[in-house]
């Protein structure tokens, strides 16, 4: 009996060590930016503000671009490991009083730039932004927190997980949203409320997830791994013998 425990835990100790070889925490650098789908309606118009992609809709009380409710997108740059939430830009919403067209869901395609010595060319991920841009006259109203000038409007996602992929090391990523914060460093959540008759943001926050394993050549990690395995039961079957 004694023997039996000791292997197990030098059995247990090897597997451990295998998987610290085989599971290193890797990390990038990256930039982003964003650019919204195209739509044919009149009342929908688009500009570039600095580092700002806006899409704005509807007819405004007061006339012009400015006068429409909208969002815009700015991205970030920074380091991230893969696994790990990371701040992907500033959304804000344009949020006027408007009547008229209100485009929903909308698509914002986010591209995702890495650096480094990363051997991944330039990602694109599609995600839908539902907007409810609510009634200001309703009592009472569907969203807290509001202001006098009526109800506030809610954005969230239609979908968090885009369908594209890549692959590093033999393993495939996916981007996944994870939601909204209004301070770059707090807890993000699934929908963005947003008060009426101002301009409104809030952070975006991912992470970088891997969805599968390749089926192609280990990677060099592994195939030390499962040596360093086979090592270790050879040891012990030749205890064994000896025993």
């Amino acid at each position: 009996m004694r023997f039996a425990i000791e292997t197990v835990c030098q059995v247990t100790s090897i597997t451990a060590l295998v998987l610290t070889v085989t599971a290193p925490a890797q990390a990038f650098s990256f930039n982003t930016s964003g650019a919204w789908d195209a739509i044919a309606n009149p009342e929908v118009a688009y500009q570039t503000v600095g580092a700002e992609n806006q899409i704005r809709w509807g007819t405004g009380v007061t006339s012009g671009i400015e006068g429409k409710s909208g969002l815009g997108f700015a991205g970030k740059s920074g380091t991230a490991s893969f696994g790990t939430i990371f701040n992907l830009g500033t959304l804000r919403h344009f949020n006027n009083p408007i009547f008229g067209f209100v485009p929903t869901p909308i698509g914002l395609t986010l591209n995702l730039n890495f650096g480094g010595t990363l051997p991944v060319p330039a990602q694109t991920f599609l995600f839908n932004l539902a907007i409810d841009e609510t009634n200001n006259a309703l009592n009472p109203c569907p969203y807290s927190p509001n202001n006098a000038a009526g109800c506030s409007d809610k954005i969230s996602f239609a979908a968090t997980t885009s369908s594209n992929s890549f692959t590093v090391d033999q393993k495939v990523y996916t981007l996944e949203l994870l939601g909204f914060s209004p301070t770059p460093n707090g807890t993000a959540v699934n929908e963005f409320i947003s008060e009426e008759n101002g301009i409104n943001q809030a952070f975006l926050f991912g992470r970088v997830v891997e969805t599968e394993t390749s089926a192609a050549v280990p990677e060099p990690t592994a195939i030390a791994g499962v040596m360093l395995a086979g090592a270790g039961f050879r040891y012990l079957r030749r205890r064994q013998r000896r025993s």
